[in-house]
């Protein structure tokens, strides 16, 4: 999630409540099993119904460029993939915001994952002090 959170951060998570859909551009705890990364903190860019795709190095939600002021300046993706996917009913689209790393565990890897296993917003970061954290959702 780097640049917006890093290793060893300590984060208030305040978890979702039954029938509760994440915002879009909010961050997320999701908890996956330990092949796709166990607990696992990315950004939700894609809602139930949404239209993801990228395409070189753009990555788009219902054929608009996603705005990503969080991560001005860096690679938006590693540019070398091809997505298209709409998010099924019950699932989200996430995904990290350093998106130039081949190997990234994320919806680009996994897919669209269950609202099920959304446990929870990322509403704070407790250390180090947040001078550098963006937690509000994009529209």
């Amino acid at each position: 999630m780097e640049p917006t959170l890093h290793n060893n951060d300590l984060v208030l998570v305040k978890k979702y409540t039954s029938g509760e859909i994440p915002l879009r551009g909010t961050i997320s705890v999701l908890n996956l099993n330990q092949e796709k990364g166990g607990l696992s903190v990315k950004r939700i860019i894609g809602l139930p119904g949404d239209l993801i795709q990228i395409r070189a190095g753009i990555v788009s939600v219902n054929q608009l460029a996603l705005q990503s002021p969080y991560i001005e300046g860096l690679p938006k993706t590693n540019g070398m993939e091809e997505l298209c996917c709409t998010v099924p009913k019950g699932f989200l689209f996430a995904i990290a915001d350093y998106r130039n790393y081949a190997y990234a565990l994320d919806s680009r890897t996994y897919g669209p994952v269950a609202l099920s296993l959304a446990y929870g917003i990322v509403i704070n970061r407790l250390w180090p002090w947040p001078s550098r954290l963006s937690m509000q959702p994009t529209p």
